[in-house]
């Protein structure tokens, strides 16, 4: 991962953002998140946090229960579980 993390400084990007731009990429990403990195997690939230909250809004017509679905914590929570 230090690898990836040296090039895309190289270029002069945040390495996690720069991660998001293949799928390849966006997996290591998600295993990083997964692993525990926070950082990792961060981007990876706020890049599909209001995908993810349409989907269940659209699931659940709940926007309060969509609201603690889609929380921070509970993703976070559920993405050092769902292996």
């Amino acid at each position: 991962m230090q690898a990836i993390d040296d090039k895309a400084r190289g270029f002069g990007g945040d390495p996690l953002v720069v991660l998001l731009k293949t799928a390849q990429s966006r997996q290591l990403l998600v295993e990083r998140a997964r692993e525990g990195d926070a950082d990792a997690f961060s981007v990876v939230y706020e890049r599909y946090a209001g995908t993810t909250f349409g989907f269940v809004l659209i699931r659940t017509r709940d926007r309060a229960l969509t609201e603690e679905i889609t929380s921070r914590r509970s993703c976070a929570r559920s993405a050092g579980s769902s292996r």
